[in-house]
């Protein structure tokens, strides 16, 4: 039995609630019609998510065997919040200028190293970047090809 003294339990349940409600109400609307994506894709996609860390969240709370299990310790949350504004205001003001897609995997690049640990190894590091590289093009195509977004090109004004 789940122990409800545990907020993050709590709101992981209400969470996952919310994720069964989006999910089974974006199934009424089109998630694909003909060649591209209907109205309901982007719930869709959202509820799932939302189910999916929802479930993680409250699996790793029901193993962990105290409440001290479940902090992370490390930095400060207040660096790292400063860390995130900080990248999210750089990637607005300069979207149009250098482009989203490169200023997402910019972003992604600092801020993956700013908030990996210090003790990291060098190939981990490597490692790391090559998959926000990843991510980030994989994202980009997402957009642009699947939900037919036109994002800002910038200076890499290549057809993607």
């Amino acid at each position: 039995m789940p122990n409800i003294k545990n907020p993050e339990l709590l709101f992981s349940f209400c969470l996952l609630i919310a994720g069964l409600l989006i999910l089974h109400y974006s199934l009424f609307y089109f998630i694909l019609s003909d060649d591209e994506s209907g109205p309901g894709i982007f719930p869709f996609i959202s509820g799932l998510l939302i189910l999916i860390s929802s479930a993680v969240n409250i699996w790793s709370s029901w193993r962990a065997t105290s409440s001290e299990d479940l902090n992370i310790e490390g930095r400060s949350d207040i660096g790292l919040i400063a860390i995130m504004v900080a990248s999210l205001m750089c990637l607005v003001a300069m979207a149009e200028s250098l482009g989203l897609f490169l200023c997402t995997i910019i972003m992604m690049i600092v801020v993956g190293i700013c908030c990996a640990d210090k003790k990291m190894r060098f190939y981990r590091k490597i490692w790391l970047a090559s998959v926000l590289i990843i991510f980030g093009v994989v994202t980009h195509l997402f957009f642009t090809w699947f939900l037919n977004v036109p994002l800002p090109k910038g200076i890499l004004a290549f057809p993607v």
